[in-house]
């Protein structure tokens, strides 16, 4: 668990929002790191631990509202994202306020569609994202560009 908070600590002074559960599923016990935005969001919305206790269960989908093939399709726009992210700057984790701040842009997206996490996006928008994988890139703002 130091590790774990070590972790959050150094990505929410690089300014990134960090939640972390653990979930024992054998004993229901739940275990919350992050920053104090996330953390007050969960403690808000305390349906994302049960919807997430009853997927681990196995019952997830259902009560989520999700079908597993969007989900599925979700984790592989998430993939090709952080692939994406990777080439250009060498970090293995898309940061997405990276992008909303202009430190990164992202190019080639399919016509109409704008960047946003994968988990917002429904499965004919993944699709569309998957379709257009060789156009789309990730660029690095040097660092002598001013951010628009």
């Amino acid at each position: 668990m130091l590790q774990m908070s070590s972790l959050v600590s150094e990505l929410s002074q690089a300014g990134e929002e960090v939640l972390i559960i653990t979930f024992d599923a054998t004993t229901g016990y739940s275990h919350k790191l992050g920053t104090e935005k996330t953390l007050a969001f969960l403690k808000k919305r305390t349906d994302i631990l049960s919807q997430l206790a009853a997927h681990l269960a196995g019952k997830g989908d259902e009560q989520t509202g999700l079908c597993s093939d969007t989900i599925v399709l979700q984790d592989k726009v998430k993939k090709m994202f952080n692939d994406k992210y990777c080439e250009a700057t060498g970090i293995s984790t898309c940061f997405y306020s990276a992008v909303q701040r202009g430190d990164v842009s992202v190019q080639g997206l399919p016509a109409g569609m704008q960047f946003k996490t994968p988990g917002s996006y429904g499965a004919k928008s993944c699709m569309a994202h998957l379709n257009s994988v060789e156009s789309i890139k990730f660029v690095k703002r040097s660092t002598d560009q001013p951010t628009t």
